[in-house]
């Protein structure tokens, strides 16, 4: 019985806690359907009497992390959400999901009826705003097609009707930049305002006009210098002037950056993060290699090597990180350790300048570039100082916001924003300038040198090239000597013999300028000694050939000596120079190596004989190797046709001329009168 009564009981409760279960089941679901089901209002609300321009809509706001469109509908339940003051600056930490909402109801009762009133919000990253679940406007705009702006207030007019009272809800969906940087802020900036449309619309010009005030020291710098930066731009590339050109990129990517921070309004915040970015980039890589420019670190061959290739690693790490910040928004926890890798640049950067201002030292630039070399120097290390504080901010969240601000401490001068940073800034402009003018200056002495020394040479050549042709018993010579430079490598000489016969000499040394003109001077002094004990050409060619051997580094000359007697005898021997030519007829003559080359080279004598009418011309390569602008040659044949036509020295020169002269020209003719 016992037994049977405690069966019973059992089977009575378990029957009473299934009903039980089955009666708080519905209701359980009921509330559980309650959390996503709409109700009537939402439990904070603030009323709004229009009698004055504007109202701040202070106070706690709703926040929920996560996406769905219903939850800008008026009815939505919001009690669980999460309660934000957007003036506090210790609820900057919530938006910290890829989307989120928050949310206000408000009761507005305007005095004036028709009023068209409007939401100003100023929020930073991308966001929509809904009032009573109708979407009124957006900032930016949200994936699959992102684009994010920078922060700037904004004013959304508000769907209202005729009533007089109105009760709606106001809801802003934000989309953060996650997770690519905790600091780069997401959410309201402060609490939205409500007022009379036109009020909001005359606030948002005056902050508009406030922040272009507040930054007119960023667009003050940035407008002249990006003009001295194409000036100098424009005289680098047109100068060919290393120094120049790379001031000028310096000073454009610095004008880059101040403009891009201010002017915000001109590009969106990802693509104006991707090229301040890039031209900070290109300014460490311009700065580094301008630095060793202006100390000579570029003419060394290893240390410029690897300054150059320094700079080139910059530049492909700057297109790369402007790159992550253009597409940031899509940027994977991988890229965002690469875009905190990217932050070694500055130790690239700086060591390499350290290395180059301690190879540099002894340079006589220091004391005509140290401003810019100090000022660069502060430049980068506040700059890196900066970009490293930023990244452990990044790291911790917003409660180091103030590392920020650390090297960028604002001065308000009558509302403009000046920083310490931008005193830096210009001082390094200031230096840079100095010593671009410094440099022009040496660059001009340095020419005004290089022109007294042409001078001078040319003065040598014109004593050394006779322009004045000694008389020649039973012959008439005629010469024509035309450079193609100020100074030339072409010589000739008519130089008299103690016998009485003639000594005939043309040749050519390779290249031009001031050093192949030197040479032709050494040459032509060394001619006029070894003719006072010998008249053979071949010994003179042999003599010459050993004295020029190993004084013309890799160069060389041609050179053909003739030796005329008054009986119409011409012997000659010839060192790799261009055959005379004898009534029109290339003459057979052996040939050998240029003078310069081989010490032990040997040359051979060749002998003819001229009879009364006879003409021999002897030349120099030019003449054949003039070139028009079809870059086709004037040529042998060319050449052979005016000789058997009679053409003098002058004529041929001045066909070759007129055809297209790029070298020096020199004719020696020679005429048997006898």
């Amino acid at each position: 019985m016992d037994s049977a009564r405690a069966i019973v009981r059992i089977g009575v409760a378990l029957a009473a806690a299934i009903v039980a279960v089955g009666v708080a089941t519905p209701h359980c679901a009921a509330q559980a359907a309650a959390a996503d089901t709409p109700a009537n209002s939402s439990s904070v609300k603030v009323a709004v009497r229009l009698g004055q321009p504007e109202v701040e809509l202070t106070g706690l706001w709703r926040y929920r992390a996560g996406d769905d469109l219903r939850w800008a509908q008026p009815g939505w339940p919001d009690n669980s959400w999460q309660t934000i003051d957007p003036d506090s600056s210790n609820d900057k930490d919530p938006y910290v999901a890829p989307f989120s909402w928050v949310r206000r109801a408000v009761r507005i009762e305007r005095t004036t009826p028709g009023q068209r009133l409007a939401l100003y919000v100023r929020a930073q990253d991308t966001y929509e705003v809904y009032w009573n679940g109708q979407k009124i406007g957006n900032q930016g705009n949200v994936p699959p097609r992102f684009n994010f702006p920078f922060r700037e207030p904004r004013v959304f007019e508000l769907p209202l009707g005729s009533a007089p009272v109105t009760e709606a809800v106001v809801a802003i969906r934000f989309w953060c930049r996650q997770p690519y940087s905790i600091a780069m802020g997401c959410g309201l900036y402060n609490s939205p305002y409500i007022g009379d449309l036109s009020v909001e619309q005359d606030e948002l010009l005056g902050s508009d006009a406030r922040a272009i005030t507040g930054n007119l020291a960023l667009i003050g710098s940035g407008i002249p210098t990006l003009l001295a930066g194409l000036l100098a731009l424009a005289a680098g590339l047109l100068r060919r002037d290393r120094i120049l050109f790379l001031a000028g990129v310096l000073l454009i990517s610095v004008a880059a950056q101040n403009l891009i921070d201010g002017l915000p309004h001109v590009l969106s915040c990802n693509w104006g993060d991707g090229v301040y970015s890039l031209a900070a980039f290109v300014a460490s890589a311009a700065s580094l290699v301008l630095v060793a420019g202006l100390l000579g670190i570029l003419e060394r061959p290893r240390l410029g090597t690897a300054v150059q290739a320094v700079a080139v690693i910059l530049l492909a790490w700057g297109v790369l990180d402007g790159t992550l910040c253009v597409f940031e928004a899509n940027v994977t926890h991988s890229m965002q350790i690469l875009d905190g890798i990217s932050t070694l640049k500055d130790f690239l950067e700086i060591s390499a300048l350290i290395l180059v201002l301690v190879a540099g030292l002894r340079s006589p630039a220091w004391k005509r570039s140290w401003p810019f070399i100090a000022s660069i120097t502060l430049y980068g290390i506040m700059n890196s100082g900066f970009d490293w504080g930023k990244q452990f901010r990044d790291a911790v969240g917003h409660r180091f916001d103030w590392i920020d601000h650390a090297f960028y401490v604002p001065v308000d001068l009558v509302h403009v924003i000046v920083t310490f940073m931008d005193g830096v800034t210009w001082f390094m402009i200031l230096a840079l300038l100095y010593t671009v003018v410094q440099h022009l200056g040496a660059e001009r002495r340095k020419q005004e040198r290089v022109q007294q020394e042409l001078d001078a040479a040319r003065e040598v050549q014109r004593v050394l090239v006779p322009e004045a042709l000694p008389h020649i018993h039973g012959y008439e010579v005629e010469s024509v000597y035309r450079p193609a430079a100020e100074t030339g490598g072409d010589f000739f000489q008519v130089i008299p013999l103690q016998s009485g016969r003639t000594l005939l000499a043309i040749g050519d040394v390779s290249g031009k300028g001031l050093r192949a003109a030197m040479i032709v001077s050494m040459i032509v002094g060394t001619l006029r000694t070894i003719s006072g004990y010998t008249e053979e050409p071949t010994e003179i060619l042999s003599e010459l050939n050993r004295r020029l051997c190993g004084r013309m580094g890799e160069g060389f000359a041609t050179c053909l000596v003739a030796r005329l007697e008054e009986r119409g005898q011409l012997t000659l021997a010839n060192a790799g120079h261009l055959p005379p030519y004898m009534n029109g007829i290339e003459m057979e003559v052996a040939g050998s190596l240029p003078l310069g080359l081989v010490e032990t080279a040997s040359y051979e004598q060749s002998t003819m004989s001229m009879t009364s009418g006879d003409v021999a011309i002897l030349l120099t390569d030019g003449i054949c190797e003039a070139q028009n602008e079809r870059r086709v040659l004037f040529g042998f044949e060319r050449v052979e046709s005016m000789l058997r036509e009679g053409a003098s020295a002058g004529d041929l020169a001045l066909a070759a001329q007129q055809h297209g002269q790029n070298d020096d020209l020199t004719v020696l003719r020679v005429v048997c009168a006898a």
